[in-house]
């Protein structure tokens, strides 16, 4: 998670932007699973995350993230998926983080698998991104950036609704959700 974070840091706001959101939907999974230290925690790196996006979201950027704050968000983001979900059962505990994440989670094993493949170091940097193919159909670096909150947002909401299903349906839906991400 550490390093899938600074993966998508490739466009001004993208990784705060999905940290927020990532960060606030574990919050409120550890707050509904009793977990309180962990909500709290998330809860406020998602306030951090997205009080950073007008310094760096916006026309006039002042402050840029770099790889040590990404590193943070991401390193985070791996503790309180962990501390939130320790109440949960096994194989749910696995699955909800991992649908929540699924954005830079996908994106670095697809770009692993992609470097691997054409026979380069995995931490070689391309152009091959999910945000960098969305921004190569047309949209603006705006655009793709909330094209891919959206995505972030819907994937947090499929798993925030798991919870209310039963075990066996709630990983039903979760699988789906991450085979859906990855075909598409």
């Amino acid at each position: 998670i550490t390093n899938a974070i600074n993966f998508i840091d490739g466009l001004d706001g993208l990784a705060a932007g999905v940290t927020g959101i990532a960060a606030w939907t574990l919050g409120f999974i550890a707050l509904a699973t009793g977990r309180y230290d962990a909500g709290v925690l998330a809860f406020t790196l998602g306030a951090a995350s997205f009080a950073f996006l007008p310094y760096n979201f916006s026309e006039k950027k002042k402050i840029f993230m770099g790889d040590s704050g990404s590193n943070f968000l991401g390193f985070s983001l791996a503790v309180f998926a962990i501390m939130g979900t320790v109440k949960i059962a096994a194989a749910f505990t696995m699955l909800l983080p991992m649908v929540i994440l699924a954005i830079p989670i996908f994106d670095t094993a697809f770009a692993i698998i992609r470097r691997l493949a054409a026979h380069k170091s995995p931490f070689e940097p391309d152009v091959s991104h999910l945000h960098h193919r969305i921004h190569a159909l047309g949209f603006s670096h705006r655009q793709t950036a909330l094209i891919i909150y959206t995505i972030s947002l819907v994937l947090s909401a499929v798993a925030i609704y798991s919870l209310s299903l039963s075990g066996k349906y709630s990983v039903i839906l979760l699988i789906s959700a991450a085979v859906v991400v990855v075909v598409a």
